[in-house]
Order: structure tokens, then sequence, then C-alpha cells
């Protein structure tokens, strides 16, 4: 890789998955409660331990004692000092016996953990099992503030919260907003009778303003129980850490996955991106997999960002005006001699990795992973279907109904999907077509030449009553057998091309298989497969000199009879100028005579090629019939396949977005072709056609075969548009035919809520609304990467945080999103994993942008907070104050 992009790839990635195990107990644990296990020293079962985390891919580690910290130090040390994430804590026994996990950042030292202790009010600290004096509510309370965080263990079983506490005061603990997280040994639905209802906040007794988090965490005494799913939990953060936990706790629909949930689906993602000159020169940025937004002030970058992603892709702009601004910034901010690197990462049907470049002013190139340059390979092909829309682009998207239809497409299976088999139909009604359509071409020359056969006949009929024909009968015979030669000699000519075609044919580089067979499992039968293809091609071209060596006979064998005959010719043509100075004397032309019956001889073939080609017209116009009908069927196939799309899009977003499809209103396509077709003013035809209920293109390509009467009849078309269209004959009939009316999508949002649903189509909805109904669409359904510049631009803000942001969680864990933005909504209630900070400097009075380390990180990296509570919600004295304002 370049050097920039290798220290893009090496840049925070933001959050990820992290297995965490958040109740290991220390070796004195298990001794003191006679917890079995085979280790005898403390060193042994550190080190055990130490080699279980290794073997189950534990990164993070929580130690807990009962309200003991010296006993947790050696196994902390151990595991440390391999890479592993340690948070020391303690397990804590309220006054009314609930169990409480409590952790607290690796940078605290022991002898602060033993003050947490002490201001936890143990009463016995010498008790195998200490308890405080404190209650489960007064301690949820106080170890925050000295710290740390707390997980509710092992709630539903002896020593839980849940099956502890009772009454009231277990009511009030569980809705307590001091309480983040508990411990199950599996998932919350799993949960035992009269507990489950109360997990899955369905309890109105118990009631939270959203569900508590569940984590699956169990007293590890053992180093073999750490292969128990019960034992661990995916945890996502920017780093290991409290504030990753708390983040975790809060958003654990995000950020917290059992052993027994479903992994992410794998999916292609943008995985790093480095410029070289503009206004982002000696910049680089590693994505995330999931959500990541940009965030900065304005002229920070983010667009200039998104707009070179596109370049880089050769991606077009959906509409004329994001054309515009796109092609402005890209010379403007990104510049001559300025380029841009990405690399991607193609999970399916294996793993492989691609480096995109492009550099101002060329084509993008593509390299494999082992860095060979890729021919005639695009950065589409290898990314998919790869999405990125500028500022203000969704909103110039809606007023395009057939582009909005074709992103239905995403949603139709690939069993089903028409678009090859329209594709390939294409083609053959094009071939069909051009071959018609030079068959006409060639009746109609034959046909012109026939008009002189009348005439001829007659010329030849006042000959032969003034008795020419007698007297020139010896001329027109000797004539006839000259054609005969004429035609042997092009009867040879056809055999010698065929004897080079099958030479050429005949020809070639090299065996078919080769030294490539040697690679393969079964070489040894594959290699005979070589001399298969040398003995068909050395008796082709034994064939081809045959057939050259049967030219060369059939040459000399002509010349010879032609020698013969010659003399005889000359001996009539000596005859015929006797004859012709005799009947001129006599005032006959005998030369028009003998003209006119060459003429007419030549002219008889004419008739049977005529009847020929009619037969073969026919028959070509037959097959294109078959075509057409399948052309038609497939296109009805297309139709109903976005229908069905359609009704699954309106089924996933369910009292949010409905969608129809219908043909479109637009002739588009059609229009296109008339125009090129015909010259002047036919906006009143068109303006017909568009009015025209089920338009058949077929039937319109009948109509206009029949001519300007029927266009007039069945169409109401003014008669010199008729005539104007008319004069497009069979070309513009037969491109008709292949033409296709496009689908259009009609887009319903409800602008009410779920009970009281409001409906209103697109064309009924502020700018804000249609971009929130297309924007949903997008979301949805790809595993290719989508790229958005400043959505909430276009927006309607209370559908940001009701509608997009809940379907941008929901999609995220199966494709990437990269979006810039100035609302708080999107990479806080989105929970972005990568949040990216773009800072605007001056230097030597020239201004670029610049992406600092750490301002790269999820909410839970403190800087990154920081960014977005300044830039986003315009500092926390203003969000106190809003709050405020607001009442809350």
């Amino acid at each position: 890789m370049p050097t920039g992009l290798a220290n893009a790839v090496r840049r925070p990635a933001g959050a990820r998955f992290y297995k965490c195990a958040l109740q290991v107990n220390p070796f004195a644990y298990g001794t003191r409660h006679s917890k079995a296990n085979s280790h005898k020293t403390e060193g042994e079962y550190n080190a055990a331990m130490l080699a279980a985390c290794l073997e189950e891919g534990i990164e993070v580690v929580g130690i807990t004692d009962h309200f003991r910290i010296a006993a947790s130090e050696s196994l902390a040390k151990a595991l440390t000092t391999a890479g592993i994430r340690v948070l020391m804590g303690f397990e804590a026994v309220s006054s009314d016996g609930v169990h409480l996990l409590c952790l607290f950042p690796s940078s605290t030292t022991v002898h602060e953990l033993e003050r947490a202790i002490g201001a936890c009010g143990v009463t016995d600290l010498n008790a195998e099992s200490p308890q405080s004096d404190k209650t489960c509510e007064q301690l949820l309370q106080s170890i925050p503030k000295l710290g740390g965080i707390t997980i509710a263990a092992h709630a539903c079983a002896a020593g839980g919260l849940l099956a502890t506490l009772k009454g009231q005061t277990r009511a009030r603990v569980w809705s307590s907003p001091d309480l983040l997280a508990i411990a199950l040994p599996g998932a919350r639905a799993a949960a035992q009778d009269g507990f489950r209802d109360i997990i899955v906040n369905k309890d109105p007794a118990y009631a939270r303003p959203r569900a508590l988090a569940v984590l699956n965490a169990n007293d590890v005494s053992d180093p073999a129980v750490l292969s128990d799913p019960s034992c661990t939990t995916w945890i996502k953060m920017a780093a290991p850490s409290i504030e990753g936990l708390r983040q975790a706790f809060l958003d654990w629909e995000s950020r917290i996955r059992l052993n027994s949930d479903p992994n992410s689906t794998a999916h292609t993602e943008l995985i790093a991106v480095s410029w070289a000159g503009g206004l982002l020169d000696g910049q680089g940025l590693r994505f995330n997999e999931c959500l990541n937004v940009l965030v900065g002030g304005r002229g920070a970058g983010k667009s200039t960002l998104i707009e070179s992603l596109r370049y880089a892709f050769e991606l077009p702009p959906k509409g004329d005006e994001a054309r515009r601004t796109h092609d402005s910034m890209i010379k403007n901010v990104l510049g001559q001699g300025a380029s841009i690197t990405v690399l991607i990462r193609s999970p399916l049907p294996s793993p492989q990795y691609y480096l995109i470049q492009r550099i101002f002013g060329g084509r993008p190139r593509v390299r494999d992973q082992s860095g060979n340059l890729l021919d005639n390979v695009t950065p589409r092909s290898v990314l998919g279907s790869l999405e990125v829309y500028g500022q203000h682009e969704i909103s110039e998207l809606t007023r395009f109904p057939e582009k909005l239809a074709q992103l239905l497409r995403r949603f139709t299976e690939p069993t089903t999907d028409t678009t090859a088999t329209k594709g390939h139909l294409k083609e053959r009604l094009e071939r069909s077509r051009v071959t018609i359509a030079a068959e006409i071409l060639q009746i109609g020359h034959v046909e012109e030449a026939l008009t002189a056969l009348p005439t001829l006949k007659e010329h030849l009929k006042r000959f032969a009553a003034a008795g020419l024909d007698a007297k020139l009968k010896d001329k027109t015979l000797i004539d006839k057998e000259a054609r005969f030669f004429e035609q042997a000699a092009g009867m040879i000519q056809q055999a010698a091309e065929l004897a080079a075609h099958v030479l050429g044919q005949a020809a070639t580089d090299g065996p078919l298989i080769g030294e490539e067979a040697k690679e393969l499992p079964n070489a040894s039968i594959l290699a005979k497969l070589d001399a298969v293809q040398s003995k068909l091609l050395q008796k082709v071209k034994v064939a081809g000199q045959g057939i050259q060596t049967a030219v060369t006979e059939a040459t000399t064998a002509l010349e010879t009879v032609k020698a013969e005959w010659e003399p005889k010719q000359k001996a009539s043509e000596e005859l015929y100028q006797k004859t012709l100075k005799q009947l001129k004397a006599e005032g006959h032309d005998a030369a028009k005579y003998v003209a006119y019956k060459d003429q007419l001889e030549r002219l008889k073939p004419k008739e049977a090629e005529l009847k020929a080609r009619n037969k073969s017209l026919a028959k070509l116009q037959k097959e294109r019939g078959e075509l057409l009908a399948k052309w038609d069927a497939a296109k009805a196939e297309d139709f109903r396949e976005l229908q069905k799309a359609a009704r699954k899009v309106s089924k996933r977003l369910k009292d949010r977005v409905r969608v129809q499809v219908r043909p479109s209103a637009s002739l588009g396509q059609v229009e296109a072709v008339i125009r090129k077709h015909c010259s002047g003013n036919i906006s009143q035809a068109l303006e017909r056609l568009r009015n025209t209920d089920d338009l058949s293109l077929t039937d319109l390509a009948a109509a206009l075969i029949e001519g300007a009467p029927s266009l007039v009849e069945k169409y109401g078309f003014s008669q010199v548009s008729a005539e104007r269209i008319a004069q497009g004959a069979t070309a513009l009939a037969l491109e008709l035919e292949e033409c296709e009316l496009a689908a259009e999508a009609v887009l319903e949002l409800n602008v009410g809520n779920e009970t009281t649903q409001t409906w209103k189509q697109l064309d009924q909805l502020s700018t804000g609304q249609k971009a929130t109904a297309v924007l949903l669409l997008l979301l949805l359904e790809s595993d290719a990467p989508l790229v958005v510049d400043q959505p909430e631009d276009d927006l309607d803000n209370r559908f940001i945080a009701e509608s997009v942001v809940p379907t941008m969680r929901e999609e995220k864990r199966k494709r990437q999103f990269i979006f810039s933005t100035h609302n708080a909504n999107i990479p806080v209630l989105g929970d972005a994993e990568q949040i990216v900070g773009l800072i605007s400097v001056v230097e030597g009075g020239i201004e670029h942008a610049t992406i600092p380390d750490e301002f790269c990180g999820s909410i839970d990296t403190p800087t990154v907070k920081e960014l977005v509570k300044e830039l986003l919600e315009g500092g926390q004295e203003a969000f106190e104050f809003r709050k405020q304002k607001y009442g809350f």
C-alpha cells in the first residue's frame, strides 16, 4: 500500500465488539469458598486463566472478589502483561443481600479501590463474604460517584436483585436510573417465569423508559468455565473502559451482543482512504464497518471528503444540480495533481481486498490484494452497488419517479431478477431489427430493378413483330452462354473465400490447455484435450487446403472450357456484326434489341430472388414476433417483481412509508426514439400518447406501418403530426417495438403517527418530508456502503429521530454507512461507531482540512464526546440552557 494509505489503516477505527468476561474470580476466592478446580497454586491458576482467555478470544476481563482487591493483583498482572485489558473491582453485597459487580477504570490504583470498598460501609472485611451496611439502592448511587460502574450480578438467582428484593423496594430499585445493567446466564427472553416480563419491560409495576441492559456474566472460578457462553458478552466500545461500558449499558441494543444473538452480516466496506494534494492533502481516515459520521464546522472538508469518494469510484451524480456541484468541487477543491486512494474489502464469495486510486483528470485504477493492476476492471465491479449522495441530492432525486422505481431493484430476489433476460432479449431484438431492415432494403432494390421488366417485354414484343427474334437468335443464345461462364467464375470466387476462412480458423496461438493444466487436479485427463484440438485443427487445415486445391483445379478447368468456347463466341460475333449491318440498312436498331434481351435475361433471376427474399422476410418477421412476445412477457414479469419489491418495502417500513409501482406518465425512451426518426413539431402527438391508458407499443408500431390515417383514427393525432411520424415508417416501428415504458415509484409518507395515520404522496409533502421517505428507502436492503452528505439539510427534523435513526441503527448491522452531519441525533442516537472530526486550519495563508486522531472514535472516546457537544450541541452551557427552556 502507499504510505499514506498504510498510515490511514493504522488510525483509530472507532468502536468494535470486544469479548468480555466481567465476573472472573481470583485464585483466593475459589480457595476461600471451596470452589473446585484442578490448579494447586495461584501461579498455575493465573497461567491457566490466561490460556483460557486467549483460546476463547477474550480481550476484556473484570476481576471481582467479595469486597477484596489484594488477592486479584497477581491475576490482573498476568492478564495485562499478555495484552488483555483488565478492569479491577469487587463484588459488593448490600445490606439487603443483593450482589453487585463494581468495576473501575484500569488506571485506578489498589489504594483507591480499597478506599472505595471503605466508602461502601463494609462491616467485617475478614468475613468470607463481607457485607455493606448500605442498601442496594444506596450502593447504586455511590459507586458511580467513586468512578465505577455497577452490574446487578446473577439477577434471577440467589443473591440476585430480582430474587432477593420484594415488593415496593424491588420495584423502586429496578426503576432507578442508577441501575444500568443486570447479569443473566442467557438471553432476556429465556429468563424464568415471574421475572421475564420485568426484564423485557412489560410489567407496568416495573416499567422503565427503556429496558435494562442484559449481560452474560457468571462467576468464573475455574478457567475451563470460560468456554461456557453464559460467562462472556460481546460489548462494543472504542476502547475497553468504564465509559465504554456505561455507553454500552445505556445503548445496549446497539452495543451489547450475547453469544446467543446472531452475528452481524458480512458486507462490503471501505476500509481506509488517503489524499494527496487539494484541501485534504496528507490526510487519511480509517472507516468503521458500521456507522461513520463526519462532523466539523462549515468549510471543514466534509463535502470534499464525500465528493472525493464519489470521484474515486467514478459514480455519476443522479441529478443535474448534484453534477454541477460535484464537478465544481472536484476541480476547485481537489484540483490538479491531487489523488485519492481507497482500500476496500469485499467479503463474498471469499474475502478480498482491493485498492482504488484515482489521480485528478485520470481514470480510476484497481489493484488486487497482491498489488496487481486489474485491466478493464472498474471500482463499481468490485464494490457492488455503492451509493453516494451529495448535499440536497436526495431531495433532487424525489423529482424523478422513474429513478425512485430503480431503487426498488435492491429488494428483488436474485433468482427472479429479469435484468439479464431483458438485456439478452433487447440485444436479439436489435439484431433482428438490423437484419429485417437490411432485408427490406434489398427487397426494395430488387423491386426497383424489376420495375423495368414490363417496359423491356413491350420493347422486345415490338422487335419480335419485326422478325428480329429469329435473325438475332444466335447472338442472344451466345450471350446467355457467356452469363453461365460469369456464374461459374463467381462460384469459384466464393470457394476461394471459403478456403481462406477455413485456413484462418485452423491457425492457433498454442495448445488449448498447455502449461495451465499442470496446476489442475485432473491435469493428466485435461491434457488429452490438446490432442483433440491438434487433430481437429489439422483436419480443418487439410480441408482448407483441399478447398484451395479444388479452387485452383476449377479455375484451370474453367479456363480450358472457356478456351474451347471462345472460338464459337468469336464466330457468332462475326456473324452478328454482318447481321447488324443488314438490319441497319433495313432501318432496324439490332444493338438495342440485343441490349434489351440481355437486360431481360439478367432480370429474370431477380424474380426468383424477390420471391426468396420475401419468404426470408416473412420468416424473420415471424421470429421477431416470437421475440416480441418474450420481450413483452419479460417486461411484465419485471414490473410484477417491482410491485413485489414495493410491497416488501412497505412491510419493512410499516406505519412509516408505503410504496406502489405504476407505469410512468413520462414517455422517456419512446419520445427519444420518435424524435430521432421524425423532424418538426410533434408535441400534440406525444401528448396524446401520454394520455393513452395502457399504451401498447406493439399496437403503436402496427398503426405507424399502416400509415398516417391509422395514427389519426386510433390515437387522435393531428393530420400534420401523423404524417410527420408516419415518415419514420418501418425503421421507427421496429425501434418502437423494442422500447420500454418505464415504471415509476409512488411513495407515501405517514405524517401522523402509528395510532392516527395520515398518508400523503410525495407531491403533497414538503421538501424535507419527501427526502425522508426516500432516505428510509435508501437505508434498506443492500450490503454495499451508503454515503450521504448532510441528509438533515433536506429532512424533516421530527422524522430524523422517529424514523431515520431507528432504521439506520437496525441496518448498520448489515451494511456500512458514511454520513456527514450537523445534527446530533445521527451520531448520538444513531450510536455511530466512528465519529470523525474535521478541523479547518490555515498555514502559510493556505487553508486545508485536518483529521486529528483524537477526534476519531465513538461517543465513549472523551475527546470525541467533547467535540460532539461543542459542534453539534453548542457546548454544555447551551445544552443545559435548552434543557431548562424545555423544562426537561
